[in-house]
């Protein structure tokens, strides 16, 4: 569910446009055509294409121009999406559009359109509430069809960024956290900071994408770097540790934040249980996980942080670095991997204890 949810997201991102249109009215007019633009070059795709292609799985010859200027994993992803119904009523999408993180979603998704004022706004809010109101659910195609003008005007080079900080655990937790929320009755502590945390610092981010080859256990970490003019050794590195299943960049709006502050963030990829580790346990060709990873997984963050040393030796990043002084953020089972790498011990004898009672649980 969670790479369907990417998938989905992100070309809704790419191709979402205007739908200037009351939420509880049914679309008066489906949009027909999608006008792509790059540059100076631009591409016009009709709807009926798309449902053509996620039907049968084969590129209409009016596609197949620009399907040779994305790559294959593009395509996979967009085919994929296009396929994808998304399990979320129209209620979740409305209380989640009527939260403060649903308005800035709605204006991320507005910025890739020709209209990035309040309209803009309002239109891909209602292309959500509309769709999900469809009697197939919220998928791709919903979305476009309950557009009400007949062409949807998309920025791809901007909508592309803008991908970037949308992400399967992103929007999950907003879900969550939508439906929960009336729920929530706990008086927010009052801090006295000098300042506002929740704003973007002053430093310019600069990303260094690497892949480190640890030849001890013949495996390859990808790692961006995230870092600065500002950065010094004044402050410790952050390493970003991520869950089962998900990828280096599903916290990137949160390594951005940081390095804008002036630290140095390093988000590694875990060969043996991403995104691309559990496509492969789809396809029946690997376990879930090994025990192996758990160890695995601290080593990860122990090497790059002996490569973050080198690279403070020479180079762009010499002298900027900390490698004595180290802050680890992990989710789920990033999470279990920061503690490790703490010093916490895995409950191996409880753990075999609560086993005998029922191995699948």
């Amino acid at each position: 569910m969670r790479s369907r949810l990417r998938w989905l997201l992100s070309v809704i991102s790419v191709l979402s446009g205007c739908a200037y249109i009351s939420s509880a009215t049914p679309s008066v007019q489906a949009a027909q055509t999608i006008v792509v633009r790059k540059g100076s070059s631009t591409e016009s795709i009709n709807i009926a294409d798309l449902r053509q292609l996620a039907e049968t799985g084969t590129t209409p010859s009016s596609l197949r121009s620009f399907a040779r200027n994305l790559s294959s994993q593009q395509r996979s992803q967009i085919l994929s999406a296009l396929r994808a119904k998304f399990d979320i009523d129209v209620v979740q999408v409305s209380r989640l559009l009527d939260t403060q993180i649903g308005s800035a979603i709605a204006s991320s998704l507005a910025s890739t359109t020709s209209r990035q004022d309040n309209v803009g706004v309002l239109d891909v809010r209602s292309g959500l509430v509309l769709g999900a109101r469809a009697p197939e659910g919220l998928s791709l195609l919903s979305f476009i069809e309950a557009y009400p003008r007949q062409t949807l005007d998309i920025d791809l080079s901007r909508a592309f960024k803008v991908v970037e900080n949308f992400n399967s655990a992103f929007w999950q937790t907003q879900w969550f956290m939508a439906e929960i929320a009336p729920q929530l009755t706990v008086k927010r502590p009052q801090l006295n900071l000098p300042f506002d945390p929740t704003l973007p610092g002053t430093a310019s981010v600069q990303v260094l994408n690497l892949k480190l080859n640890d030849t001890q256990r013949r495996r390859e970490i990808p790692l961006d770097v995230y870092w600065s003019e500002a950065a010094s050794p004044a402050k410790p590195i952050i390493v970003l540790s991520h869950g089962l299943g998900s990828v280096r960049t599903d916290m990137r709006y949160l390594a951005e934040h940081l390095t804008s502050y002036g630290y140095v963030v390093a988000a590694l990829e875990h060969p043996g249980s991403n995104e691309s580790h559990v496509k492969q346990v789809v396809r029946g060709k690997a376990p879930l996980l090994d025990a192996q990873e758990f160890l695995n997984r601290p080593k990860d963050i122990s090497f790059v942080i002996d490569e973050l040393e080198k690279l403070n030796q020479a180079g762009e990043l010499q002298g900027k670095l900390a490698p004595d002084r180290v802050m680890v953020i992990g989710y789920s089972l990033g999470g279990s991997t920061a503690l490790s790498v703490a010093g916490a011990e895995l409950q191996l004898a409880s753990l075999k204890e609560r086993c005998k009672g029922n191995v699948i649980s």
